[in-house]
């Protein structure tokens, strides 16, 4: 078990991450792709059936996804390095845990690509919340995301990028995650 497994354990994220794949499974289109899959942790909640496929830039943990979850596909890459044409195929893109770790400029940069034009994405991030700062401290200290912002400040980072977004409710998580869903447009 690495770093990553022990605190995805400690945070119980396998909770937060099944409940969030469970409120856009319906509008999930295959195939999907989960770009920074890190140890794949996402398709534990998907069906075999769907065409899924996990990227991430670490090789260590496209290892442990490849050994844990035999029956998805995962590339070791970052996005701007794939080259892949069936990816072309992507319907629907998920970013777990992804965009507190990319700069406004980094994001703007993904966006760009016209790869992103008319697919349906969905975030699930955590965001930066006056009553919960003890929370965010904590997920900075551990998970090094360096990028919380505030949940308003993310629906507009994104909307700069042409895309249209919608939060999805999480509830139980009070402030701390927001579910967004959008799409960029063409």
């Amino acid at each position: 078990m690495n770093i990553y497994s022990l605190l995805n354990l400690a945070l119980n994220t396998n909770k937060l991450r099944k409940k969030f794949l469970e409120k856009i499974s319906i509008s999930l289109k295959s195939p999907v792709l989960d770009f920074g899959c890190g140890n794949g942790d996402c398709a534990a909640f998907m069906p075999d059936t769907m065409d899924y496929i996990g990227v991430d830039n670490n090789r260590s943990r496209i290892q442990h996804a490849r050994m844990a979850y035999p029956n998805h596909r995962f590339i070791e890459g970052s996005f701007d390095s794939l080259q892949d044409y069936s990816l072309l195929k992507v319907q629907s893109l998920i970013f777990y845990g992804v965009f507190h770790h990319l700069s406004d400029n980094e994001i703007k940069r993904l966006f760009r690509n016209p790869f992103f034009g008319g697919k349906t994405f969905f975030s699930l991030d955590p965001c930066r919340a006056t009553s919960l700062p003890t929370f965010n401290k904590i997920v900075n200290f551990f998970d090094r995301g360096k990028y919380i912002r505030s949940k308003s400040a993310t629906i507009a980072l994104l909307k700069s990028c042409l895309c249209t977004v919608d939060e999805i409710a999480l509830e139980t998580y009070n402030n701390s995650y927001v579910i967004l869903c959008g799409k960029r447009n063409l």
